[in-house]
Order: C-alpha cells, then sequence, then structure tokens
C-alpha cells in the first residue's frame, strides 16, 4: 500500500505541476478566441437518479493564423446543463497557447492545479511515512 501511495501520489503531483505550467503560460501570452460549441458531453451516474457531471464541450475556433483548430474544453455543471439545455448561446471565449492550441480552457477557468498538487503531496509524505514506520517496526524485536 505505501509503494502504491508513493507512486500514485507522485503522479498525481507530476500532472498538477503540468497542469500549474500550463494554466501560468496561458495566463502570460495565451490568445483569446471566440469558440463556437458543437456538441456538449456529460456522465451520467445512478439508475434512477441520473446524477450528471463532468460536463465538456467539444469547440472550433479560428487561431490568429486562420487555421480552424477543434478541441474540448471543460465545464462547470452549472454552464454545461445551461448550454445542453439551450439556455445559453453556443459560443464561448476561450484562451489557448499558440504553441499547443489542444490547450485551450475557457476564458476565465483557473485550472484545478493546486487541488493535484495538494491532492498528491499527501499521498506522498503517508505512503513514505508508511515506508519508514513499518521498516521501524520490522527492526524492533517484540519478545519478552
Amino acid at each position: 500500500m505505501a509503494t502504491a501511495l508513493v507512486l500514485i501520489g507522485s503522479l498525481v503531483t507530476w500532472v498538477g505541476a503540468n497542469e500549474r505550467r500550463t494554466s501560468r503560460a496561458i495566463v502570460d501570452h495565451g490568445r483569446l478566441a471566440s469558440a463556437v460549441v458543437d456538441k456538449v458531453v456529460w456522465t451520467e451516474k445512478g439508475v434512477v437518479s441520473k446524477r450528471e457531471y463532468s460536463f465538456r464541450a467539444k469547440v472550433h475556433f479560428a487561431e490568429e493564423s486562420g487555421n480552424v483548430i477543434n478541441t474540448e474544453v471543460s465545464l462547470s455543471d452549472e454552464l454545461g446543463k445551461k448550454l445542453r439545455d439551450r439556455k445559453l448561446a453556443w459560443v464561448l471565449d476561450v484562451k489557448y497557447l499558440p504553441e499547443k492550441v489542444s490547450s485551450a480552457r475557457l476564458a476565465n477557468d483557473s485550472g484545478n492545479s493546486g487541488l493535484c498538487l495538494g491532492i498528491g503531496g499527501v499521498m506522498f509524505v503517508l505512503g513514505v511515512g508508511l515506508f519508514v514506520g513499518l521498516s521501524v517496526l520490522r527492526s524492533r524485536d517484540f519478545t519478552v
């Protein structure tokens, strides 16, 4: 279990660090574009209640050079439901990196890198703590 915590914690921390790097780059030199929503997709959970979550929009937009980019952006549950029910126009403001156009996200999205870094760090520290604790317990002689 300790090994799994260390490995998964390291992976989640790495994902969080990459997300933070991308978020900072978008804030620093990201480009703004108006994207047209092609389709809204979501996940349903529950047999009876059909709870909906994890909304994503498949969008396309033209970058500065004129190339049309097709990608997906994450949506809040509230925004996703409004778009799905056609209560809002199917146009979103997105920001993207010119060198990595697949990094597009909503213009007002701040990302979730802090959450990934926090969870990954806690898992890593717990895993190391388990390693150390178990090795100390194994090295002691408990005969009476």
